[in-house]
């Protein structure tokens, strides 16, 4: 009987070459888990509940907040579904609207943009409403930013 033995140096590189596929298939998977997009959605209105609720189903994003001007149905509506999300004042008048609302906000849009903790803006407020932003906040910072919804040129930064 016969057996049929392949030489060393062709089995070994088969075995290794698949060994590394696998290595890079569960670091592929592992980092992906890991290292996910940011994303702070800027106005939280018909457009901003849409974009924020598209970034929470996203395997690969992660809300870091959401950011609007004062407390309206749509912000009450997301802090009794979930507390987890962080819910950004943008300016010292609308921490203290939230304040007065008994809504307890994690810091300013200013802050939250220059700690590093936000890899992306989308802008999702009304027109004109993102233009003064981008002059107000934007401008300053080096995150990237998307207007959602606002009919201007320059939608990208």
């Amino acid at each position: 009987m016969d057996l049929l033995v392949e030489p060393f140096w062709l089995v070994k590189p088969r075995i290794l070459s698949s060994l590394i596929l696998t290595i890079i298939f569960i670091n592929d998977n592992y980092f992906s888990q890991l290292v996910r997009t940011r994303v702070l959605v800027v106005g939280y209105g018909t457009i901003g509940k849409r974009v924020a609720d598209a970034v929470m189903a996203q395997s690969d994003m992660e809300l870091a907040g959401v950011c609007t001007p004062r407390p309206n149905a749509n912000v009450l509506a997301l802090l009794r579904r979930t507390r987890e999300i962080p819910l950004v004042a943008c300016d010292k008048d609308s921490e203290e609207a939230f304040r007065r609302a008994g809504i307890t906000t994690s810091g300013r849009l200013s802050e939250l943009l220059s700690s590093g903790e936000v890899d992306v803006v989308v802008d999702a407020s009304p027109g004109g409403v993102g233009a003064e932003n981008k002059r107000r906040f934007y401008s300053q910072s080096r995150v990237r930013v998307v207007f959602q919804g606002e009919k201007s040129r320059g939608s990208q930064r």
